[in-house]
């Protein structure tokens, strides 16, 4: 007993010894880099880009956070509001996939202050879908909305078309996640459609699947939106489109398997033999 409760202290501090480690090593690391090359607006937003997408694909959330802190300081050493947005917009995602929402929320508060000199329609839109997207998890479904609203109006801004449906087929996903916690079926596919018009991802085409085989008991053709969500997965095979995909294909299999033996039991009950 002793010896688990002290290996457990013992666990606990290795994990905070090396994140403090790791976020010191950070620091040196970025002191040099900008020491000997000057940070510029451009630079800072290619290393946001770069190395958030690099951590997010590893899991690595609280190295992204150290690392968008470093960018942070750049930013406020040439004053570069939209880098200080940025990062801490990147931040309060990651504190949210983290589900420190507490931390979540401090961050975005703290960008209040930045919101008027801030006129980039995508990170405006960013802004207020994250806040929808936290309150969602916090099951505060009609303020989510209210959020995820204001961001589709920004995004609805964004002049890079690719950029802009991205950004709305994001905000309709947080939307189809509440209407299913609400059980409001008919929104949810209707969203489900919009996002395959507008923007076709693996997750989606994934979820359409699955409602088209729980809600509307047609394997067919949740069978065809299963298949290209694997064809778009071979494409892109982010852990996180794999693992999502994996989860809805279990429960594809589960309805149809109840639906088998359902069959079943219905043929033996009038007679007609074994299927």
């Amino acid at each position: 007993m002793y010896y688990s409760f002290f290996h457990s202290i013992y666990n606990n501090f290795t994990l905070k010894l090396k994140a403090v480690t790791h976020k010191i090593f950070f620091s040196i690391l970025f002191l040099f880099y900008f020491i000997f090359t000057k940070a510029t607006e451009k630079k800072i937003d290619s290393l946001y880009t770069i190395k958030n997408k690099e951590y997010r694909l590893k899991g690595e959330f609280l190295h992204a956070i150290h690392y968008n802190e470093i960018l942070i300081k750049a930013s406020s050493k040439i004053n570069y509001k939209k880098g200080i947005f940025n990062g801490h917009l990147l931040n309060a995602g990651l504190y949210c996939d983290l589900d420190q929402y507490d931390q979540s929320f401090k961050e975005l508060k703290f960008l209040e202050t930045y919101l008027g000199s801030i006129d980039d329609p995508y990170l405006l839109s960013g802004y207020y879908t994250e806040y929808g997207e936290i309150l969602r998890y916090c099951s505060l479904y009609s303020k989510s909305i209210y959020y995820l609203n204001k961001g589709n109006y920004f995004a609805g801004k964004i002049k890079n078309q690719k950029l802009r449906s991205k950004k709305i087929s994001l905000i309709n996903t947080y939307k189809i996640d509440i209407f299913e916690a609400r059980k409001e079926y008919d929104s949810m596919i209707y969203y489900l459609k919009m996002n395959h018009s507008i923007h076709k991802t693996p997750q989606n085409s994934a979820r359409i699947g699955t409602f088209h085989a729980e809600k509307l008991k047609k394997t067919d053709s949740a069978d065809h939106y299963i298949l290209e969500s694997e064809k778009m997965v071979n494409i892109d095979p982010s852990p996180d489109n794999k693992a999502f995909l994996y989860l809805q294909k279990q429960r594809f299999y589960s309805v149809r398997k109840t639906m088998i033996q359902a069959l079943r039991t219905a043929i033996i009950h009038y007679g007609y033999g074994n299927l």
